[in-house]
């Protein structure tokens, strides 16, 4: 494990973690939140992730349990923050709750400028992502912002393994025949190892499907 260096932009890593966090969420994404600051924007990033915590407490009161979010600097300098949650505006998270809770956490005008989007294809956030990662060497911190500190946060323990060296063979290479389609279609990592195999993803589909090739290993 090296020390790593001081951050001044997106590195091949950390994208390439993003894109495994997001391909292996197994979540139902619901909403793009968009955070803007005014004209007067902090030019630190202690306090920029203190008013996203703020804003995404906020949120978990409103029912949010799974989320992405991602920084990137406007042409101005300015910090600009993406949120993508599993909760939707039926629940409340929606345009008015947002500008005012970002207003509230962050100083902000109200008119600032907050944008909310519905998610109405899983496939469309996967292909949001390609899109925004593709130009993120573009988004390189500005040099007068200080403290950046990471450029993407997830919930505790999105995309991390469903099992782990806990499938025999047989158990595995029948889960891997059954489901191999439609995990290559959501962007579901499997890994196969000489111990068993290793599968990436919280979608419930596949914790079924473990457990009933399980069961049928007991039985046998």
């Amino acid at each position: 494990m090296g020390i790593r260096g001081e951050i001044t932009g997106w590195s091949k890593a950390s994208k390439r973690r993003l894109r495994s966090v997001l391909a292996n969420a197994g979540v139902e994404w619901r909403t793009f939140a968009h955070l803007t600051y005014p004209a007067e924007f902090p030019k630190d990033g202690d306090v920029v992730k203190r008013h996203l915590k703020r804003f995404l407490d906020a949120a978990r009161r409103k029912g949010m349990r799974a989320y992405v979010w991602v920084l990137e600097f406007q042409e101005r300098g300015a910090p600009h923050l993406h949120v993508l949650a599993d909760v939707g505006q039926s629940e409340g998270f929606n345009k008015d709750w947002v500008a005012d809770t970002w207003a509230r956490v962050a100083g902000a005008d109200r008119q600032a400028g907050t944008r909310v989007e519905s998610v109405y294809s899983q496939e469309a956030v996967a292909s949001y992502l390609r899109s925004y990662l593709a130009k993120a060497d573009q988004k390189t911190v500005p040099e007068d912002f200080a403290n950046v500190g990471r450029m993407w946060g997830s919930s505790e323990g999105l995309g991390r393994a469903l099992e782990a060296g806990s499938l025999d063979w047989g158990t595995g290479a029948r889960v891997a025949r059954a489901v191999r389609k439609v995990l290559e279609a959501r962007g579901v990592h499997m890994r196969h190892q000489p111990s068993g195999g290793t599968i990436y993803g919280g979608s419930e589909v596949v914790r079924r499907l473990v457990d009933y090739y399980k069961a049928q290993e007991v039985r046998q």
